[in-house]
């Protein structure tokens, strides 16, 4: 039975029904006895629970939740998991556009594996060091996308896991760099891959993107019919996370909001942000907070 709750939390996730997802994971294990925890299918539920939980806002549970299947895989000695763990921390981090703390995960995980002479799985930590770079190029560290997507596919070519959220990666990285035809072409991958494998927990994300594209190239009516999506899947998502990205900018880059929008939007952002009070600060709640300051 506790295992049956778990595959549903993990079901659930990837669906994008991220509440139903958290709240089969505490069916099924008590977060805090999680050291108890022997089953590998258990375990393995845990890191799309805690992807789960910092998009719903629960972002200091996320990174306990981390810790503590880190303990566990340590227990049972199992250093794959340990590095798997390590790759959701990446995911997380990547999220946030934290490339301080993706390099830092990345570092320790290949730590790990030169350690103990294996190959992390599914070639998750070369993977890694992609996401570094496209999350190095959204914040205009670096502006080389040279073979980036080749890459990527190569070493997820076996695994349609996540492609939503790393074509979303790529078509925002496009966008920063002013390729809008290669842009334009990851958020239409993303859009096709969430369509025939179900995968929305990121769906609101590429729509976002897509809004900000439109916007770019100049059509502005579009642009609002996409972050009009975007916010609806969010809320659905129960992605507070991501609806905040979304107001943000909107809020920030739609620049012929009129007044009643604008009060609109500002008033949802301030209500989000009053649920993350002595919260950690992600990289949305600060950008909130600056658009409440102004």
């Amino acid at each position: 039975k506790q295992l049956l709750h778990a595959l549903r939390a993990k079901i659930y996730f990837k669906t994008g029904r991220l509440q139903g997802s958290i709240i089969e994971s505490r069916i099924a294990s008590d977060i805090l006895a999680i050291n108890n925890i022997k089953n590998r299918i258990l375990l393995k539920s845990i890191d799309d629970i805690a992807l789960a939980q910092w998009l719903s806002g629960y972002t200091d549970q996320a990174l306990m939740m981390l810790d503590n299947a880190e303990k566990a895989y340590l227990k049972q000695n199992d250093i794959r998991g340990q590095i798997t763990t390590d790759w959701n921390r990446i995911l997380l981090h990547t999220m946030d556009y934290d490339a301080d703390k993706v390099a830092s995960c990345i570092n320790r995980a290949e730590r790990s594996e030169a350690r103990h002479l294996i190959m992390s799985a599914r070639g998750f930590t070369a993977t890694a060091a992609h996401l570094l770079t496209l999350v190095m190029i959204i914040n205009g560290q670096e502006n080389n996308m040279n073979g980036v997507e080749d890459a990527i596919q190569m070493l997820r070519k076996h695994t349609t896991l996540y492609k939503p959220f790393w074509k979303t990666l790529l078509a925002e990285a496009y966008l920063k760099i002013e390729d809008y035809e290669d842009c334009s072409r990851c958020i239409c991958d993303a859009f096709n891959t969430s369509d025939s494998t179900g995968e929305r927990f990121y769906l609101s994300e590429a729509h976002r993107v897509n809004a900000e594209l439109k916007l770019k190239i100049g059509r502005k009516k579009d642009a609002k019919n996409s972050y009009d999506i975007a916010l609806n899947i969010a809320q659905e998502n129960n992605t507070p996370i991501l609806e905040l990205r979304a107001l943000n900018s909107q809020y920030t880059n739609y620049t012929t909001l009129n007044k009643k929008e604008k009060e609109i939007i500002l008033s949802r952002i301030l209500e989000i942000i009053k649920t993350f009070d002595n919260k950690k600060a992600t990289f949305d709640i600060r950008n909130a907070r600056k658009i409440l300051k102004a």
